[in-house]
């Protein structure tokens, strides 16, 4: 169940990265790692609501650090397959303890 839930979670994410990075320039904004960050923390609260916020910002700071990583240019997310974005997120599982 985590696990499909989490494919669905990095399903939308890389949609909303991809979208919000359209047109732009190469290099991670703030307000695009800051975006990223929040939709993860909103997506997994709504999803699961008894989960540790704290705990869920760090995730999504692990998870946002591990995609600006893999790829440094924004724009290039629409290139980001489901398994790129699971191996960013399932380093950042430890956090969620």
């Amino acid at each position: 169940m985590i696990t499909k839930n989490l494919s669905k979670l990095i399903l939308l994410l890389m949609i909303l990265c991809a979208a919000a990075s359209c047109g732009k320039r190469g290099g991670w904004q703030a307000a695009e790692k800051d975006q990223l960050i929040n939709s993860c923390v909103t997506e997994a609260k709504a999803r699961a609501p008894s989960l540790d916020e704290g705990k869920v910002k760090n995730y999504c700071t692990c998870y946002e650090q591990n995609i600006e990583k893999s790829f440094p240019n924004p724009a290039d997310l629409t290139k980001a397959t489901v398994d790129d974005m699971t191996k960013a997120a399932q380093s950042c599982l430890d956090l969620m303890k």
